[in-house]
């Protein structure tokens, strides 16, 4: 077997390297293009484990997932026995972007709580142009808060606002905790 230079095996991997560039060869699609095709990844469902619910029944924050009339969530912590924390870390405001539009009138029933500074303030709740306020109290067990909604225009959003998420590190130093806290979430339900 003949042996190679070092110049001659850099000479070979920079030709390699530069077939690579130019006119790329053209492909034809037809019938047995897709079957060949590479496999595109389908992202995991961040919402997952999605369990069947109608809007009455609402989001259960107890279950480790969400139900399947919602296309999204942000601004929410994990899954904990109780339900879960709004929080700003993961993004300023909770945000639950529903499959279909809402009703245009409904009743919004939320189970909730508040964490430090946010209790006794206002916490904001809009749906498209309309914004409600309720306050949490300094309550040992979550509260049912209940918002009229009317005039929501095909809004497909409904986003909780929190006055002053907090990180439980903040308040205490010796807490690891960095989460920016605001609301806890036990339920929501929309009722027409």
């Amino acid at each position: 077997m003949k042996k190679l230079s070092i110049a001659g095996v850099l000479a070979i991997m920079g030709a390699v390297a530069l077939s690579g560039c130019g006119d790329k060869p053209e492909t034809k699609v037809g019938a047995g293009a897709a079957a060949s095709a590479p496999a595109v990844a389908q992202p995991a469902d961040s919402l997952a484990p999605r369990y069947e619910a109608s809007l009455a029944d609402g989001i259960d924050f107890t279950r480790s997932g969400y139900p399947t009339f919602l296309a999204e969530v942000s601004g929410m912590s994990g899954h904990e026995a109780w339900g879960r924390w709004t929080d700003a870390a993961e993004a300023a405001t909770a945000k639950f972007r529903f499959a279909q539009s809402l009703p245009q009138k409904f009743a919004l029933e939320l189970k909730a709580n508040a964490f430090g500074p946010n209790v006794g303030r206002p916490v904001k709740v809009r749906v498209g142009a309309v914004e409600k306020e309720f306050i949490v109290k300094d309550a040992p067990a979550p509260e049912l808060h209940v918002l009229t909604f009317d005039g929501v225009n095909g809004a497909d959003t409904i986003e909780i606002v929190p006055p002053q998420p907090t990180s439980p590190k903040q308040l205490d130093p010796q807490n690891g905790d960095p989460r920016m806290l605001g609301v806890s979430l036990v339920s929501l339900q929309i009722k027409s």
